[in-house]
């Protein structure tokens, strides 16, 4: 008996040892205007490669403008929670800025997330479009409208289908801040869609460029 206990607890450090933290979401993209608060948060939910209970901590030191449940610098807790990742954009130019947040507990080789925030002198809102359409139907997605506000800002949008062919398009290449921007769809190509996902983008870019990145709309439409 007295071996076996010392056995028992070299087992349970090892197990605990052999633990990896699991998030869900690898990478974390945020878009934020000049002189805007804190973005909307995302949720990173924390695991362990087993489901055990460990201790884990996400940190980002050197970037104290993403927040976790709403605090700069990091968080603690154990496996599992749910994180409230955020940023905010106060204090920085316009431009685009990557950072990584450190995943620490178990062992020490857990991946970084990491986090993309493009800042811009223009907003678009919505900041995504999904569309659904049933195959065969005679019912299609109405126009969308984009909202660009900011500073007086000329523009121009273009539109990339990644899939699906040419599903939808602009009312216009042009634009100014603050305007608004109309999304139309191709019926006819819609209706010739199988049963899938369909994805493309709009690209909202400041002319000249220098007043900030372009701003990304991604768009899907999904056919069941």
């Amino acid at each position: 008996s007295h071996l076996i206990l010392p056995l028992v607890a070299l087992a349970s450090a090892t197990c605990l040892s052999a633990q990896t933290i699991v998030v869900d979401k690898a990478t974390l993209n945020f878009s934020a205007q000049v002189g805007s608060t804190a973005t909307s948060p995302q949720t990173e939910n924390v695991t362990s490669s087993t489901g055990a209970v460990v201790p884990f901590t996400l940190t980002a030191q050197t970037f104290t403008w993403i927040k976790f449940n709403g605090q700069p610098l990091g968080i603690a807790g154990t496996t599992p929670a749910s994180v409230a990742i955020s940023v905010d954009p106060t204090g920085l130019a316009a431009g685009t800025y990557a950072a990584q947040i450190g995943v620490l507990g178990g062992v020490s080789s857990n991946p970084a997330i990491t986090v993309n925030l493009t800042v811009t002198d223009i907003s678009v809102s919505p900041t995504s479009l999904a569309l659904s359409y049933t195959f065969g139907g005679s019912t299609f997605p109405a126009s969308q409208v984009l909202t660009i506000t900011g500073p007086a800002t000329q523009c121009t949008a273009t539109v990339t289908n990644t899939s699906g062919g040419n599903w939808f398009s602009l009312l216009g290449t042009s634009c100014v801040s603050p305007s608004n921007l109309t999304v139309v769809f191709n019926n006819a190509v819609i209706a010739g869609l199988a049963p899938n996902t369909y994805s493309g983008k709009i690209t909202i870019t400041p002319v000249p460029s220098g007043q900030g990145p372009a701003v990304v709309v991604p768009v899907t439409l999904t056919v069941v």
